[in-house]
């Protein structure tokens, strides 16, 4: 069975397309919407009705709604890993570079490593079932698309083998472990990923709505970070260095979906 991508798109189609252009070359591209509308070029939608593009929506998703990225991720995981034992999940404006070589990287080092991380959050990563058998779940008390892709690289980093992780995280609580040269073809800047003509990225379409100064969403998942591992995410360094006295989380974490554990991941 060839190696699924699952894209993961708010509603910007001409990223959403690139990126399908991009991987669909070499791998069974699949779409995971937060938003419940589709646009595709007439290449892609043709693809698409022929059974080669499937596309699942989030059954929460509205035109309205703002995004919510560690339940998406988490959904991903539900429809993919039944049948596979690996995938790649991106984000629709995560741009690639020269998709060629990009493959050659990525298929040369994934029975390498397990995990295959950056270069700017959970925009891309490689990933195998074992994975989320060992570590578990995106923690879904992370709101909107704050934290929670570094509360669960740190967990991966504390509970998995780290011969096997490959990390090239430049946030400011990122870390370089094993790079293979993720940075080499994602780039990071905005206006790598601002191809759509009214392109918000998550954050700012959460500001939309809750406002900058009185972004409640951010301060809840902040605050849940820090009250989770003893320390502000930003402004303390890399989530890889234990400097704050503790090996593991201060709260338990959620087995958000137990009977797929039970049937899938045992």
């Amino acid at each position: 069975m060839s190696l699924s991508c699952w894209i993961l798109t708010f509603n910007r189609p001409a990223a959403l397309n690139r990126q399908i252009a991009a991987f669909g070359r070499w791998t069974g591209v699949k779409i995971f919407s937060n938003h419940p509308e589709i646009q595709l070029t007439s290449e892609h939608a043709d693809f698409h009705k022929a059974g080669d593009l499937p596309i699942l929506y989030n059954s929460l998703s509205d035109p309205e709604a703002t995004s919510y990225c560690a339940r998406s991720w988490n959904n991903i995981f539900l429809k993919g890993f039944k049948d596979q034992d690996e995938m790649i999940c991106v984000q629709d404006d995560t741009q690639i570079n020269d998709w060629e070589r990009f493959r050659d990287l990525i298929l040369a080092n994934k029975d390498r490593y397990d995990l295959i991380w950056g270069p700017g959050g959970d925009q891309f990563f490689y990933m195998k079932k074992k994975v989320l058998q060992t570590v578990g779940w995106f923690d879904e008390r992370y709101l909107g698309c704050y934290c929670g892709d570094a509360d669960w690289l740190k967990r991966i980093w504390q509970q998995y083998d780290r011969t096997k992780l490959s990390v090239y995280e430049t946030h400011d609580w990122g870390f370089v472990h094993n790079d293979i040269g993720l940075g080499r073809f994602i780039p990071t800047h905005i206006q790598s990923k601002a191809i759509d003509a009214n392109y918000v990225n998550q954050h700012h379409e959460i500001e939309q709505v809750v406002g900058v100064n009185t972004n409640r969403i951010l301060e809840h998942s902040q605050a849940f970070y820090c009250s989770k591992w003893g320390h502000m995410l930003n402004g303390t360094g890399p989530i890889s260095q234990n400097r704050f006295g503790s090996d593991g989380s201060l709260i338990a974490e959620i087995d958000w979906y137990p009977w797929f554990t039970q049937k899938y991941l045992k």
